[in-house]
């Protein structure tokens, strides 16, 4: 089985050099911001959790996408960037400028809260609905794959029903996405793993299913910037991680999370996506719960929600919840929650290749 020219030398080279660029430049970043004096307001859960963070820099995700598209410019005189991409780099911009203008508010007001949700929410419909723009105007709506089932089969998705599939896949994943981003290093991890199930299936999925994108080529374009982005990711999760000197923020969390949605639609994998990102999955599954309990009964489900939060240290909880709480370490917490994300790749690659 051939592989695509994307998965050839020339992304080896190029990797390299956003791997390096992304660790210098978060290292660069990261002490300006100090110098600055910027640092991350801490939202009130109630019960002390992250007080120890506060006035940890962030905004890394500013960095990770200025590097990820510097490498990009010179990549292109090896692949051009096809319509594909750009309908790709589109949602990954689009959706990581609603995380800055919430990171530059919090910052400014020098408050946790931040844009407040009902303007999140309408950037996001925007967002999704120029994503749309992109597909019809590129003539790339009648390509999208159709819907791929885990359990072998496809659907078939047009008009209202499709566009109503998009628009839900990226809020629900960027607002995922951006609740996973609460301990150090889980959501670059988290998002590492899945644009790695991504890279297999480009490399080695879609062929074996005998799907191709523009040109003759499986994604060509998708390919190469998926693995990009990974690289990117790596250098930065060197500072990310536990314990962590810089954070993503929102103009990170939100970002990704616009990436790796666009994958599912550009590939019609949006089924796939939640076994990839189950914790995200699980993280706003487990905001979901709580809240319509809390509303509903009064009683509350988990200790704090996302679920991350039930598992960590915390002093001042006067209050009762019913899922019994193991607190661990947050370093613990995140390696539990990267094996659990794991585990869905590669039971989500499993299913893959068994249908194939």
């Amino acid at each position: 089985m051939a592989i695509p020219m994307a998965f050839g030398m020339e992304i080896v080279l190029f990797g390299l050099a956003a791997f390096g660029g992304s660790w210098a430049g978060t290292r660069l970043f990261l002490r300006l911001l100090r110098a600055a004096g910027v640092g991350q307001p801490i939202r009130d859960y109630g019960p002390k959790i992250h007080e120890h963070k506060q006035g940890t820099p962030t905004m890394g995700g500013v960095i990770l996408l200025i590097v990820y598209f510097t490498v990009l410019l010179a990549y292109q005189r090896v692949l051009p960037l096809d319509a594909w991409g750009v309908v790709l780099l589109g949602a990954l911009l689009g959706f990581g400028l609603i995380g800055f203008l919430d990171d530059a508010l919090k910052l400014w007001q020098r408050h946790a809260q931040g844009l407040p949700a009902r303007w999140k929410l309408l950037g996001q419909l925007l967002v999704a609905g120029g994503v749309i723009g992109l597909l019809r105007g590129f003539g790339l709506e009648s390509e999208l794959p159709p819907l791929r089932l885990p359990w072998g089969g496809s659907w078939e998705w047009e008009g209202a029903a499709l566009y109503g599939l998009i628009v839900l896949t990226f809020v629900a994943t960027v607002n995922a996405w951006n609740l996973t981003d609460g301990l150090d290093g889980l959501a670059a991890g988290v998002t590492m793993l899945v644009l790695a199930a991504y890279t297999v299936l480009f490399a080695f999925g879609f062929p074996a299913v005998g799907v191709e994108g523009a040109g003759g080529g499986v994604f060509p374009s998708l390919g190469a910037l998926t693995v990009l982005l990974g690289a990117a990711l790596l250098g930065f999760l060197w500072w990310n991680v536990y314990p962590a000197r810089i954070f993503l923020g929102d103009t990170g969390s939100m970002a990704l999370g616009g990436f790796v949605a666009a994958l599912s639609v550009l590939t019609g994998t949006e089924f796939f996506l939640l076994l990839f990102g189950i914790v995200p999955a699980l993280e706003a599954l487990s905001v979901i719960v709580q809240v319509a309990s809390f509303r509903l009964f009064g009683r509350r489900i988990f200790k704090v929600s996302p679920l991350h939060h039930h598992f960590e240290r915390a002093e001042g909880v006067d209050y009762p919840y019913l899922v019994p709480s193991v607190e661990l370490p947050e370093w613990a917490i995140t390696l539990l929650f990267w094996a659990l994300s794991a585990g869905g790749v590669i039971g989500g690659l499993w299913l893959w290749f068994s249908r194939a």
